[in-house]
């Protein structure tokens, strides 16, 4: 799977998160196994793939952990 993380189309015994973007994208993420690498797939409006990101355990913590942090003290609407 590692070699095309692009063929996530409800198989695989794994959930995939499918957000939908307000400019009619998606943006599909999955996980193969506990603490392993996530994938974050991004789709056109077509559903055509149209790239993947690969996210460390480490990184998301790290992602969600500032994410906590920016709301905590009153960062809201993340604005910089």
């Amino acid at each position: 799977m590692a070699s095309d993380p692009g063929a996530i189309s409800g198989t695989g015994g794994y959930t995939v998160i499918t957000l939908n973007v307000n400019n009619g994208q998606q943006i599909k993420i999955f996980q193969e196994r506990e603490d392993g690498t996530i994938y974050a797939e991004t789709h056109n409006s077509s559903g055509e793939r149209r790239g993947v990101t690969f996210i460390s355990p480490g990184d998301m913590t790290i992602m969600l952990n500032w994410l906590r942090y920016q709301r905590e003290h009153g960062n809201e609407s993340l604005s910089f």
